[in-house]
């Protein structure tokens, strides 16, 4: 649980962080949940 709760807040935090026009930290963020995949993929 303590993982995805962890996780959730990663989630919450890219959110806020792409609102305010930071992408890249956003995306960093979301690596963390997604490790070992290509989602999400970073679009420009």
């Amino acid at each position: 649980m303590a993982s995805i709760a962890a996780d959730a807040k990663r989630v919450a935090d890219a959110i806020e962080l792409e609102k305010a026009g930071r992408r890249s930290e956003a995306f960093a963020k979301l690596d963390y949940v997604f490790v070992g995949t290509t989602f999400p993929a970073q679009f420009y």
